[in-house]
């Protein structure tokens, strides 16, 4: 019983986390500058530079612009899409994604595939 409420507390951190930033992304999207640290201490844009307005454009279907901004805006929206529709369908599977340890080459993936993007990211500057 302790195990399954550790994960609907991460569940609810998650959840909570997911609220912050998505109200310094509305924040992002309103100002100008944009809420980046990185790229305001280095002027060297992050992985995740232009998200916000990448989402925000996903939102108004238009994906080419959305693709401009930030190139893993479209597969995360994907995977959030997912994620929602199997936590609603099968929460007990949900949570056992949780559980799940990835193998060394899937991470080694997940790192070139960021690595990629926030070069393109510093290409398009």
């Amino acid at each position: 019983m302790q195990l399954r409420r550790s994960y609907k507390q991460k569940f609810k951190n998650t959840g909570l986390t997911v609220i912050v930033l998505s109200v310094l992304a509305l924040f992002a999207v309103m100002s100008d500058e944009g809420l980046c640290i990185f790229k305001r201490a280095t002027t060297i844009p992050c992985a995740g530079c232009g998200m916000s307005r990448a989402f925000v454009e996903i939102y108004k279907l238009n994906f080419t612009a959305a693709f401009s901004y930030n190139l893993l805006a479209i597969p995360l929206v994907i995977t959030f899409i997912f994620l929602a529709i199997l936590f609603v369908i099968k929460r007990e599977l949900f949570f056992l994604l949780f559980k799940i340890k990835l193998p060394i080459w899937s991470k080694v993936l997940l790192g070139a595939v960021l690595i990629v993007n926030w070069i393109v990211n510093v290409v398009r500057l």
